[in-house]
């Protein structure tokens, strides 16, 4: 048998999922829940808006109520019972909170009826029987209670009486298929066709709304679209209340178009109305149906690197300005920062608030007045809700499909360290009824593309940590001295000296195919003992070099860390010994100076060099061209004259 833990606790045998469920199951056939996952734009379906409002918060509190209750949950352990039923016990006993909760919102629906007789009180061996029958008993009158302490009036605080109290935004409008459309409807529609949209609520200012158990009331009101230099006269729509959404992200089906629409919405907490209702413009979904207003390449990247998700990147396709200000305000004050984005938002947003005014006692507007999203380039809407993205780099390739929910950019995780990636974002079209025209369109559809370079392994672990793959050593540099015939080679310790093995140098010398067979064998390295083991604490040594000719050398310094990996830097430099047991000849030595001076300069160098020779002689060039054009056109008019003057003579 179960046993009663603490009368503070609901305790959940394993039959009472079970029970609850059934109860639950007969509740809804007698009062069907409202719409919650969107609505239908219908111009004639009217609905009392204050009712509405007492609704929201009654559904609010219950929400605040039994959202709790997952937290408080306690499962009465039975002897027999194995660790996967206790988890099954424990999820369903979390399910049934959550009909205890929609028992509740019937309450709310259902105020007016009378409450169930009290029942009798029970003895001790069915108390706990008692209690689980009377828990959907008690959720009901619970809600009923809700709703009665609601208020028809129920205005916003002082601090908030600004008239910005949030945005409302489309996220992707496309066309309706005909699976979409209820039956009631296909045969009234057929040859006209129909838009649905995603809207997002979002509050700028309060953000602490985001945290807390809200309901959302949505109205709507649509007018005719004016043509160009059309002047009508007609009343000012009514607001149309469609729903309670239980999200910020709600769905809005048969729209149409030819029509502009505005939308409401009211956010209700359990205490009542806290924020003013936000109002969008007025929107002409035919107008974003195609996606014709966006850029292909306006994708961001954000790199980032956590432990869950590994080297990440943020890619974003919302141009924020108000968000790109605060990344350049950061300071170590929360509460500074918070000042300064409230000023920001209060400040970028006043060419808003008095289009909000305006849509209140204004709505025919001229067509350069008339909103449209394509002039807004803060936010992307998309002409399709579902989306698919695909990332590559030069070793792998990888896609995913995702449904567009207002954050407005995707996380690509488990990247590889310092790599570059092509990034390209696609619409997925389901209102097709031709498959292979759907997947033409879906291939040719292109929405964002663009590339980035991930993040390096030294920007998280640092530089010689294991965790990446060893850097070679910073400045090398070499020192001859010709009077001993040997050079320092000094190099930069690394930071992470404890995650170094040792360092190896090797000197070849450099024999080209014109060289002399006797200067390759002067420069071959004494004892021909090209390579030397440095410890992992120095960072100098010294070489032994030829003392019989000129010579060119690499140097190859060799960093291994603790795994064994390595990491090579690399540096050429020419020898001269000060004296010499047979001279080399003049072109040799010139011929090497010459090298040694070119691999010194700097590829900047060489291109200033280059345009300071080359211009003065290009211009010499065309100088000199020019003058002996001129004497060429001289001489030749020179003699055409005395022909002439020939030809006149004869003639006389």
């Amino acid at each position: 048998m179960p046993k009663i833990i603490n009368n503070n606790y609901f305790i959940f045998p394993s039959f009472l999922p079970f029970i609850l469920f059934l109860t639950t199951i007969s509740s809804l056939l007698l009062f069907p829940l409202l719409p919650v996952n969107g609505f239908e734009a219908i111009p004639f379906l009217q609905i009392d808006y204050n009712f509405y409002i007492r609704l929201a918060q009654c559904e609010a509190k219950c929400l605040e109520k039994f959202s709790s209750l997952n937290k408080r949950i306690i499962i009465a352990p039975t002897d027999s019972q194995s660790i996967t039923d206790k988890q099954f016990n424990q999820q369903m006993a979390i399910g049934s909170s959550l009909m205890l909760e929609n028992i509740c919102k019937q309450g709310c629906l259902d105020s007016d009826s009378p409450p169930p007789p009290p029942p009798q009180s029970p003895s001790q061996s069915t108390f706990l029987q008692h209690q689980l029958d009377t828990q959907p008993t008690d959720a009901f009158v619970l809600g009923q209670q809700f709703f009665k302490q609601s208020s028809n009036k129920n205005p916003p605080p002082p601090f908030f009486s600004s008239s910005f109290g949030g945005i409302i935004r489309p996220l992707c409008v496309q066309k309706m298929s005909s699976s979409s459309i209820p039956s009631s409807q296909n045969t009234f529609s057929l040859h006209q066709e129909k838009f649905e949209t995603f809207l997002i609520y979002e509050d700028l200012v309060n953000e602490k709304i985001k945290k807390e158990n809200l309901r959302f009331v949505v109205c709507w009101r649509s007018r005719k679209l004016l043509i160009k230099d059309e002047e009508q006269k007609e009343e000012e729509p009514q607001w149309i209340t469609a729903s309670i959404e239980s999200s910020h992200r709600f769905k809005v089906s048969s729209l149409r178009p030819g029509l502009l629409y505005q939308f409401k919405v009211q956010a209700v907490s359990p205490i009542g109305i806290q924020v003013p209702a936000a109002f969008s413009d007025w929107i002409d979904f035919n107008s974003l149906i195609y996606g014709s207003g966006i850029n292909t390449k306006s994708l961001q990247f954000y790199s980032q690197f956590n432990s869950d998700y590994g080297v990440a990147a943020w890619v974003s396709w919302r141009l924020n300005e108000v968000k790109k200000l605060e990344n350049g305000i950061q300071t170590t004050k929360p509460i500074l920062n918070a000042r300064l984005r409230r000023h920001l938002i209060l400040q970028n947003e006043d060419f808003n608030n008095t289009n909000n005014l305006n849509i209140q006692n204004k709505t025919i507007k001229s067509e350069e007045e008339l909103f449209t999203e394509k002039q807004k380039s803060s936010f992307v809407v998309f002409p399709s809700c579902k989306l698919h993205i695909e990332w590559a780099n030069k070793s792998s390739r990888a896609s995913d499909k995702f449904e567009l929910d207002g954050s407005d950019g995707y996380l690509l995780t488990n990247l590889a360290f310092n790599s570059e990636y092509w990034v390209n974002i696609r619409a997925e079209y389901n209102n097709s009824n031709n498959i292979e025209e759907e997947e033409e369109e879906q291939l040719t559809t292109t929405l964002f593309e663009g590339n980035f370079l991930s993040m390096k392994c030294l920007q998280v672990f640092g530089f010689g940590s294991l965790e990446c793959k060893p850097e070679p050593i910073q400045k090398l540099s070499i020192f001859p001295f010709p009077t001993n015939n040997t050079a320092l080679v000094k190099w930069e310790r690394p930071l992470a000296i404890t995650n170094v093995l040792l360092y190896e140098l090797n000197i070849e010398p450099i024999i080209r195919s014109g060289d002399d067979l006797n200067i390759k064998e002067k420069c071959k390295t004494e004892n021909r003992l090209n390579t030397k083991i440095v410890s992992a604490q120095a960072n100098f040594t010294w070489i032994s070099l030829p003392h019989e000719a000129v010579c060119e050398f690499e140097v190859r310094h060799t960093l291994y860390d603790l795994l064994g990996r390595e990491a090579t830097a690399h540096l050429r430099f020419i020898f001269t010994p000060s004296s010499t047991s047979e001279p080399s000849s003049t072109d040799t030595q010139y011929s090497l100076a010459l090298r040694q001076f070119i691999s010194q300069l700097d590829i900047s160098i060489l291109a200033l060099v280059c345009v300071i020779v080359l211009v003065p002689i290009t211009a010499l060039i065309a100088l000199i061209c020019t003058i002996s054009r001129r004497d060429t056109r001289q001489k030749t008019k020179k003699r055409t004259n005395k022909n002439l003057y020939l030809l006149k003579s004869i003639i006389k």
